[in-house]
């Protein structure tokens, strides 16, 4: 176990401890700063691919797994965690953050991380909410418990993609998610998130090759939605119902093979069907379209239509 003194404003440098086996727990009250991979399971190896013309094609930075942390404590004031500070951290299972931290990019992907929570290290001072970066938490397989009553402001493309054990989400405080934030998460089934306005393309939708589904749940709880990405709500099969009433924009096959939905409520704003909007949602019907003025191509393919238009 490393525990750092009982001072504050610790800084810990970029690749301070990468690579390290021994550690198995850190308890790193003080700490303002982690640099860049300082914890990450690495020991960094580098490979270059070359053409015929010696030209570089290929260039691959390589992380080996040798990290033994299970448990990490950066419950201070203003802690910044860089970039990739814990990546690929094979044995960690528990982290507990700072309500004002803020997480770089990668910094926990591909860890074994389970459970992420939040404490006010300073109860006298109100705390704008934590931060994350793009791709935070991807592909973060065994998170299942987080606290995102504590996060705030907007969630970067990837910031949770597949997280294949959450299963809930309830953040109060996000007003946008980036492309692909929940993508490939084919467990999650209840998501809530009173303030949000955009979902980036592909959010919820499956992302890679190998993915046939997207998000599980059969309604979201997405009150102020204005703005729907391309592909956003792609192939979330068993999606039922959703509320549109403020959205203004939809982009390209938003609800491309819903399967399963129903009952959609859409804006007097929104003028404007984009391609393959509803493609394949074979089970909706009463969709009101009286405002809608540009219908793309197999926007409506598949939907159950009345017999006369107006």
């Amino acid at each position: 176990m490393y525990t750092t003194k009982k001072q504050n404003n610790i800084v810990i440098h970029d690749f301070a401890f990468s690579g390290t086996t021994s550690l198995t727990s850190v308890n790193l009250e003080g700490v303002t700063k982690v640099g860049k991979y300082a914890f990450a399971d690495a020991g960094l190896g580098e490979y270059t691919e070359t053409d015929q013309y010696g030209e570089e094609t290929y260039h691959y930075v390589i992380y080996f797994p040798s990290s033994s942390i299970s448990t990490v404590n950066l419950s201070s004031d203003n802690v910044v965690v860089e970039e990739g500070a814990f990546y690929a951290c094979a044995k960690l299972d528990r982290v507990v953050l700072g309500m004002d931290a803020v997480v770089g990019d990668f910094a926990f992907a591909d860890s074994s991380v389970r459970s992420v929570s939040f404490v006010d290290p300073d109860e006298d001072k109100a705390a704008n909410g934590a931060t994350v970066g793009t791709g935070a938490f991807a592909a973060c397989i065994y998170l299942s418990e987080f606290d995102f009553k504590d996060v705030a402001g907007v969630l970067p493309d990837m910031a949770f993609y597949a997280c294949a054990s959450l299963t809930s989400v309830d953040a109060p405080y996000i007003t946008e998610i980036g492309e692909a934030c929940f993508a490939d998460c084919y467990n999650l089934s209840y998501f809530k998130a009173d303030r949000l306005e955009v979902v980036g393309a592909y959010g919820f939708a499956p992302y890679n090759e190998q993915s046939s589904q997207g998000a599980v749940f059969e309604t979201v709880y997405i009150p102020n939605l204005t703005t729907i990405g391309e592909g956003a709500f792609n192939a979330c099969i068993n999606l039922k119902s959703i509320d549109l009433s403020k959205v203004t924009n939809m982009d390209f096959a938003a609800f491309y093979m819903c399967i399963a939905l129903e009952e959609v409520v859409i804006s007097d704003s929104l003028t404007a069907l984009p391609d393959y909007a509803f493609f394949g949602c074979t089970k909706l019907s009463g969709l009101s379209l009286n405002d809608i003025v540009s219908f793309g191509a197999y926007s409506l393919y598949g939907v159950q239509l009345p017999t006369h238009l107006e």
